[in-house]
Formats: structure tokens, sequence, C-alpha cells
């Protein structure tokens, strides 16, 4: 280890800025970091609403599908052989894709409810959300129903439990059924 001696006259002393330096690096400094902080913060608050917006978004969408496949599973567990058109169009109504052309195929079908004097009296007991892609517009949800049926050949009606799964897309401003699987047999 080296030791030097320093004489007291060989120390140069710094120079202390002065009081008018001083305040012009606190006018300039302090507004600046007052900024810069004030721009972070409205940057997290503008990316806190983009995010609550988003989840309201996303909110509306899962409530709209889900009441739509209500309405259409009701539509489906509640058919009579007197209103048996008037129940066709509001199934076509709700539905999209195979689903409408299917049942808009099977309108001579519907003939068979007369003769039998056949009716389905229902309803929707719970639904789930089991897909929801937003940028596809396509959502899928389970549907559990109850539904009472009754026929000429039958003296009792019977109560059937159904579970449904549907796949709805987002048409325009609506969600409509492309798709209903009717999961395992009706109990």
């Amino acid at each position: 280890m080296d030791v030097v001696a320093v004489r007291p006259d060989d120390v140069v002393a710094e120079e202390a800025p002065s009081p008018t330096v001083a305040r012009r690096l606190q006018r300039t400094v302090v507004p600046a970091l007052c900024l810069v902080l004030l721009a972070g913060l409205l940057s997290l608050l503008v990316l806190l609403l983009l995010q609550a917006r988003s989840r309201h978004d996303r909110d509306q969408d899962r409530d709209a599908a889900l009441a739509a496949a209500r309405t259409e599973a009701t539509n489906l567990v509640n058919i009579s052989y007197a209103t048996a058109q008037r129940d066709l169009q509001r199934i076509v109504a709700g539905a999209t894709g195979a689903l409408r052309r299917n049942f808009l195929a099977e309108r001579g079908r519907f003939g068979v409810l007369a003769k039998d004097k056949s009716k389905t009296t229902g309803s929707v007991l719970t639904t789930a959300l089991v897909s929801l892609d937003r940028s596809a517009g396509v959502a899928r949800v389970a549907v559990a129903a109850d539904a009472t049926i009754s026929d000429s050949l039958n003296r009792q009606p019977s109560l059937t439990h159904y579970r449904i799964v549907l796949t709805l897309q987002h048409i325009g401003d609506r969600w409509l059924a492309s798709d209903a699987a009717f999961v395992g047999a009706p109990q």
C-alpha cells in the first residue's frame, strides 16, 4: 500500500455551484420530472380504461350468448301440434347455418304432430358458457332443460330431461344458434 503525503495548500477545493445555477436546475428539472410522472400516470389510466372496456364488452357478449341460447332452447322444448308452424318459425328465427336449413327441410314433417296431437312443453333449468371466441364470433353454451311430452298414443305425459350444447354465431348484433347437439339419451 502506498501512502502519499499531501500538504493543505496542494488540495484544490471544488467550487460549489452558485445559488442561481441551483435555482435554474430546480426550475427545469422538477417540472420535467413532474411531466414525466404525469405522462406515466395518464398512460396507466388509459390502459386500465381499455382493460375495463374489454372486460365489459366480453361480459356483454357472454350475457347475450347465454340469453340467445336460453331462448333457442326454450323454443326447442316448446312445440305443439296446434301451433306447429308458429313454433317452427320461432326456432328458425333464432337459428342460422345448418340448424336453420335442417328445420326448414323438416317443415313438412311437422304435420305428424297434428296427427298424433303431440305437444312438448318445457323450460330451461340452467345455461352455462362452455366457450366464447369473440374474435371468431362463436360461443358454445350448455343447456339443461326439462320437457313434458304428451300425445294421443300415450295416456300419461312423460317428463324428459334434456342436455343440449348449442353452438352460436354472432351475426350482426345477434347471437344465432348454428348447431344443437343433444348430449346423451333424454332421461
